[in-house]
């Protein structure tokens, strides 16, 4: 579920759309990410244990409420010991999306500083087996989660370009991302805090032109 800033990963939403002379298209991108894991251990036997991980991650367009995404989901996985490896296989896992508009939703960020972000959401979760296949019925969750950034916020710059006779597109793209730390509580139970969080934003100008 990890998803960045480049133009080909993640969830980048379209905000504008602006007219060029000719026959050029530009377009413009602005999305942000907050996304955090909390993973748990616990010992079953001597040689195995069971490694759990709730995962959380919200996608929007700053200063648009209505363009929002987030995903909520569990992994259990049963891990085995043997010397210096271990191995693991999937025993379970939840999985439930939203759009974060339900009444008592609510997502803020600091999308220029990127200093705190805020969620409380609720989602319907379905559950699988190991082998994927759907059990039981879906079950309510709410997530209540906080982002605070530490560190410095690093910057990317990417630019791509396609040519083919009378098509050529190009794309460039400006992100920042920063360190986070990440706290949460699951139907008011604490997940802990958590440094395995994506948390930053990307901008991208698109132009198109054809014969």
């Amino acid at each position: 579920m990890r998803r960045w800033m480049a133009p080909t990963i993640g969830v980048m939403l379209l905000i504008a759309m602006l007219a060029t002379p000719a026959n050029a298209v530009s377009s413009r991108f602005r999305g942000t990410t907050a996304e955090a894991f909390w993973h748990k251990k616990h010992w079953v036997t001597a040689t195995t244990f069971t490694r759990t991980t709730w995962y959380v991650g919200v996608f929007a367009t700053p200063g648009d409420s209505t363009s929002r995404y987030s995903d909520l989901y569990e992994d259990v996985e049963l891990c085995t010991v043997s010397g210096t490896r271990t191995s693991c296989a999937p025993q379970s896992s939840k999985y439930g999306d939203s759009e974060l508009q339900r009444p008592t939703d609510v997502f803020t960020m600091d999308y220029n500083n990127l200093s705190v972000a805020h969620l409380h959401g609720t989602y319907r979760l379905s559950s699988y087996d190991a082998r994927g296949n759907a059990v039981g019925t879906s079950q309510s969750y709410t997530i209540v989660a906080d982002w605070t950034g530490y560190g410095t916020a690093t910057r990317e710059l990417q630019k791509f370009s396609f040519h083919n006779r009378c098509i050529h597109f190009s794309a460039t793209t400006k992100g920042r991302m920063r360190p986070a730390s990440a706290t949460g509580t699951l139907n008011g139970t604490s997940l802990g805090t958590t440094r395995d969080t994506f948390f930053g934003g990307s901008a991208t100008i698109q132009v198109d032109h054809e014969c």
